[in-house]
């Protein structure tokens, strides 16, 4: 059993109790907030400019930043966090959770969640009609002919839809190689002609787990393209298809993947999203007088490539779909304007 002093609000900072400085967050992932209750001991992965991520016992995930990163599902965000970022961790450092607090063995300092609003936006049971989907699509597409990096998989996005001829720009050779592999996975998909509305998951299983783990970084490339496979699905088909797709490709994913990009799965696989996804899920297709350049800009900006290697996948969820839709496959009519 932990045991701590009770805490008296001092300033904006947070709390003090003469033993601790207490940075209080704001908001806390629904399935971070899970996971305090049932963890004691944290392990510091990595430490970042904005965010360190933190594992369990049992491999779970929390992700501790300050406002400049998305508010998710295994996120805790404080706008006070930034002092605890750079002198006070490192990696290995051993933090200790009791009643909804992180404390860190090695300092005076902890997180608070008591007052934190907890996150818990999921996947659109009923999304909203497709109204805008040629256009927004377009957009992207202009976008990431305009802006992905060559080496992202954002280099697909106007392949995909259709939209222009593959980029004539030259990418270094492994980058290649990863889009060539993507390529194959969609053309493989789209031969696909028998697929039934009760076996879709197994299909895309069975081509997109060759997929994990495929390339580098916290998230490879393969993770965050197919994450965006998923949440295109969420938007023009069907939730629960998604989430039975990010079921199946989290449980491929053990072993075989980073601890990190594993947690993303994880989440999407309860339907859990992030803030920028969200606001994605609710908005593209159907963007109306909503700033959707600025939208497709935020999402693309997350880490190095992962947030273009993402709209890759979810453009490409999205023309599946809509492709079968415009060959009459009446099981798809459903979640599309045919």
């Amino acid at each position: 059993m932990c045991r701590h002093s009770s805490f008296e609000l001092t300033d904006d900072m947070g709390y003090s109790d003469n033993k601790h400085i207490v940075f209080s967050a704001y908001s806390a992932g629904e399935l971070a907030l899970q996971r305090l209750r049932f963890s004691t001991y944290w392990r510091v992965l990595g430490v970042y400019r904005n965010c360190f991520y933190c594992q369990d016992e049992e491999g779970d995930i929390i992700c501790i930043g300050t406002d400049r990163i998305d508010r998710g599902p295994f996120t805790i965000n404080g706008a006070g966090f930034g002092p605890l970022l750079t002198p006070l961790l490192s990696t290995g450092t051993i933090l200790q959770s009791c009643g909804g607090n992180l404390y860190f063995r090695d300092t005076s300092c902890c997180i608070a969640t008591g007052g934190a609003e907890a996150w818990d936006a999921t996947f659109p049971v009923h999304p909203e009609p497709l109204i805008t989907l040629e256009e927004d699509s377009d957009l992207l597409s202009r976008l990431a002919q305009q802006s992905a990096p060559e080496e992202s998989l954002g280099q697909l996005i106007a392949e995909i839809f259709n939209f222009g001829p593959r980029s004539s720009k030259e990418s270094p050779f492994l980058p290649q190689l990863l889009h060539k592999r993507v390529r194959e996975v969609i053309r493989r998909l789209r031969e696909e002609k028998d697929v039934k509305n009760q076996a879709v998951t197994a299909v895309l299983v069975n081509h997109l787990s060759g997929l994990i783990g495929a390339g580098y970084g916290l998230t490879p490339s393969g993770d965050d393209f197919c994450c965006g496979i998923i949440l295109g699905i969420a938007r023009v088909h069907d939730p629960a298809v998604a989430q039975s797709l990010a079921v199946a490709l989290s449980l491929e994913g053990g072993g075989r993947t980073t601890s990190i990009s594993l947690a993303f799965l994880r989440s999407l696989a309860k339907s859990r999203v992030s803030e920028t996804q969200d606001v994605l899920l609710r908005h593209f297709g159907n963007s109306g007088a909503v700033d959707m350049q600025r939208i497709l800009l935020e999402t693309a900006s997350h880490g190095s490539t992962s947030g273009w290697d993402m709209l890759a996948g979810f453009a490409f969820g999205i023309d599946l779909f809509r492709q079968r839709c415009a060959a009459g496959d009446l099981h798809y009519e459903h979640g599309c304007v045919c």
